[in-house]
């Protein structure tokens, strides 16, 4: 397995990085499916709404998840020697 990240997936990653894990998590407290969206996870959004946000527990959930997402890309980027 190679060492080098694609281009499309580094690209997808800084844009997600680049975003701060505090904005978005507070974003996600009280509008989860725009924070969803916002940090690229249009799926998210989608069944956070179909699930009337995660059953009402989306208020607790999506902030952690949100932050865990922008969180986990930038590990990804610093693991390969990326900046973002």
């Amino acid at each position: 397995m190679s060492d080098e990240l694609p281009e499309s997936k580094r690209y997808e990653l800084q844009q997600i990085a680049d975003k701060s894990k505090l904005t978005y998590a507070l974003l996600g407290l009280f509008l989860p499916p725009l924070a969803y969206y916002m940090v690229g996870k249009t799926g998210a959004a989608i069944l956070n709404i179909l699930t009337a946000n995660w059953f009402l527990l989306g208020f607790f959930i999506s902030p952690l998840h949100i932050a865990k997402i922008v969180g986990d890309a930038q590990s990804e980027l610093e693991a390969h020697g990326v900046s973002y």
